[in-house]
């Protein structure tokens, strides 16, 4: 897949139009995966190249800097998952405090008709753009119909009754309803940072663990979840300037034990951390990669015991029972995963 940083770089090509889908797509829910399937599929119809238009980070971030987002998933996961998908281009523009100001009208005439050319656009029944996001759906059609583009917007889709949207899969991730975020998302959730460094404790207890570096991430509640883990690889290649060519190279799926809190055992005043255990781990160290976590059920809440030994002992417990429950937590990679 290759990624655009600036709409400019963008090479437009009579025989093989642009097939566009619109959106932030934080989480990449069942609701823009059903966008995807559009737009992958006209393009493929059409004899077109299949493109999604997002931005670097989150608009609320910069609209809104005093109020942090929390984020379903990072930035190179949604890369990752456009992928996994099938797209040819991903234009990943920088939403900054000018580009907010662009109005509906002139973002549609300057970048996506006349620098990128598009042949169809696709975005979510609810969707906004432009200043003030006044741009919506009605406008879209509209400027489709005046600029010569086709223009589709996507139903919302429903599970349990009720819509699939980010914020609701925020909601269940945060009180720890994992398995019904799983059926909005199609996939299972997962965590995904870099390996850093951490004090040494699970070494010296035994039990060497992979410390995460998340992006913004929304988190389930603290405790101790069963997982499988895997390390992920983004290769870039440079193709031009404001454009590379990015390939993934998923590891083995491994068995882990994660444990999600502030190690009160060892004091009340640790930052929030996200630890690995990864049970089967046999290879060198992983610092500075990128290691993807699904979890399953909580297994216990975090707490504070007397001393190492107790905690120790209640670790052997933890890894035990996650072993028990991973081979039924596996089956929801039976489905297509992104």
């Amino acid at each position: 897949m290759h990624v655009l940083t600036n709409p400019r770089a963008f090479k437009p090509e009579r025989s093989r139009p642009l097939f566009l889908g619109l959106g932030n797509f934080d989480g990449v829910h069942l609701g823009h995966q059903a966008l995807f399937a559009r737009v992958l599929s006209e393009a493929k119809t059409k004899r077109g190249h299949a493109a999604l238009l997002t931005f670097q980070g989150h608009p609320q971030s910069v609209l809104h800097p005093d109020k942090k987002t929390q984020l379903l998933v990072s930035d190179e996961q949604k890369l990752f998952l456009f992928s996994r998908a099938g797209f040819d281009f991903c234009l990943r523009l920088p939403f900054t405090e000018s580009f907010s100001k662009l109005a509906p009208e002139a973002f549609v005439t300057e970048v996506l008709c006349r620098q990128l050319k598009v042949r169809e656009i696709c975005m979510g029944y609810n969707a906004r753009f432009g200043h003030r996001r006044k741009g919506d759906a009605p406008l879209m059609a509209y400027l489709g119909r005046k600029w010569g583009f086709d223009f589709s917007a996507t139903m919302p889709v429903r599970v349990g009754g009720e819509i699939v949207s980010s914020s609701r899969i925020r909601r269940l991730v945060a009180e720890g309803q994992l398995a019904q975020a799983r059926e909005c998302l199609g996939r299972p959730f997962s965590l995904w940072g870099e390996v850093i460094r951490g004090d040494g404790r699970g070494r010296m207890l035994g039990f060497p663990t992979a410390n995460l570096k998340l992006e913004s991430h929304i988190l389930p509640p603290a405790g101790v979840y069963p997982a499988w883990a895997r390390t992920v690889k983004m290769r870039q290649k440079p193709a031009g300037r404001s454009w590379k060519e990015i390939k993934f190279e998923a590891g083995q799926w491994q068995r882990a034990v994660v444990n999600i809190g502030t190690r009160p055992t060892f004091g009340s005043s640790s930052p929030l951390t996200v630890e690995a255990h990864l049970i089967d781990f046999k290879g060198v160290a992983i610092y500075g990669q990128t290691l993807e976590l699904v979890l399953g059920a909580v297994l216990r809440g975090e707490r504070a015991f007397q001393g190492p030994e107790m905690l120790k002992a209640q670790i052997q417990k933890d890894i035990r029972q996650a072993c028990q429950g991973l081979p039924g937590l596996k089956k929801s990679f039976t489905r297509p995963y992104l």
